[in-house]
This record gives C-alpha cells, structure tokens and sequence, in this order.
C-alpha cells in the first residue's frame, strides 16, 4: 500500500466506532457490517497471534470503510440500500482473509514446523548412533568386551563411586541439552532462511521461528498462537 494510502486506513476501532454513530433505518444492513468487522477483527487477532502479520495490519484493510459509511449514511432508499453498499464484496473480502489464515497460513506453518522437528530428531539418531559407535570401538580396542563376551565392572561403578556416577550422569544430561537446542537452532536458522526467500505478504519466517523457542517442545501439537480462544474464533469463520 502506498503513503497515502496508509493515511486513509481505520483501524477496527475506529471502524466500529463510526458506524455505531451511524443513524439509518435499515438496522439489519449496520448488524450484518458491525458482525463482519467483528470477525475481521479475530481473523487479526490469530494472525497476529501466530506472528505472521505485525501489530499494524488488519484484513479490514481490503475493504474501503469510508465508501462503505459515506453510502449507508447517505442512501435513502432501503431497498436497495444492500446493493449499493456492495454486501458481496464485503463477504468475498472476508471469505478470501478467511482462508488465507485457515487454510493456507496456519497448515503451511504445522507443515514446516514438522519439517523442523523430523530433522531435528533424524539429526540426534544420527549423532548418537555416531558417538554409540565410537564409545564401542573403544571399549573393544581395550579388551572392556568381545564378541564372545562383554565384560564391565557395572556393580564397582555404580555401588563403589556414586559421586562419579552422579558426576558423569550430570554432564551427560548438560552435554546432551547443549547439543539439542544448537540442533534445534542451527535446522531452524537453515529452514527460516527458505521460508524468507519465498515471495508473501505473510511473514512466515518469523511465524516459523516463534516455534522454535527454546521453551516450545519439537513435538507440540499445534503451531504456538493458536490457543483455546483463538481456535475458536478461527472456526467461527470458517
């Protein structure tokens, strides 16, 4: 949208607010766009809750709000007030703002958000097979076991020096954090890339990231956003 342009925009307040004030006969016709600003408005809210729009954007945008008063304040013929507003409009506008969240936005950020944590996982199997590997080769190279026979001194280790043990068993659990959120970062880092260079007004390497935080489990169910509220209105709309 142009400078100018964006100096004419009404923010959903201002919207509500204007035609609230507005005095007609037709209640009906003011309902039904008072509804559909409503459901602009929520359309917004998971938007902005899934992170792929920032504060300032709003659906509502798409529709030209000044027009749209200036006919229901001035129109005195009732009957035909519903065609000149241009009510079809208004709905197409909502059904394609609809889907674009719905149907578009939301599976493609599931879709890569499973992408991350599949290689993520893949990642780690590899790793540890690799070290699972190593720490065998070495205890073969010095006579720990066979392949006739494995031989380890479990019951000294673990009843003899339970320090060491809790010593070991502790940086292991630190060794193993550090190298699974550098995974986690490092594939995200990599994916969010291929998602910034995909043409959309949708800022979907952001909305990728937001799931990748450090306190987001890989295997969450659903895309961070979308809580019990904004489910609900989501399927209002659809």
């Amino acid at each position: 949208m142009s400078a100018e342009n964006d100096k004419n925009l009404m923010t959903i307040a201002q919207i509500k607010k204007r035609l609230k004030s507005v005095k007609t006969e037709n209640t009906e016709i003011k309902g039904f766009l008072l509804e559909a600003v409503n459901k602009f408005q929520c359309l917004d809210d998971v938007a902005k809750a899934i992170g792929i729009v920032n504060k300032d954007f709003s659906f509502s945008n798409n529709v030209t709000w000044d027009s749209v008063i200036s006919k229901l304040e001035s129109v005195s013929d009732v009957e035909n007030k519903a065609d000149v507003i241009s009510i079809d409009h208004i709905l197409e506008t909502l059904d394609d703002s609809s889907k674009q969240v719905n149907e578009i936005a939301i599976p493609k950020l599931q879709q890569w958000r499973n992408k991350w944590m599949y290689q993520v996982v893949l990642l780690e199997v590899i790793f540890f097979i690799l070290l699972s590997s190593t720490v065998a080769g070495i205890a073969y190279t010095q006579g720990l076991w066979s392949a006739e026979n494995f031989s380890f001194p479990f019951q000294y280790f673990f009843y003899e020096r339970p320090v060491f043990i809790a010593l070991v068993g502790s940086l292991s659990f630190l060794s193993f954090l550090i190298l699974h959120f550098n995974i986690r970062r490092y594939v995200a880092s990599k994916l969010a890339m291929k998602l910034s260079a995909e043409s959309s007004e949708f800022d979907y390497s952001r909305a990728f990231l937001k799931n990748t935080y450090m306190l987001h489990s890989i295997f969450r169910p659903d895309i961070v956003g979308l809580g019990w509220l904004n489910n609900k209105c989501r399927f209002k709309n659809i």
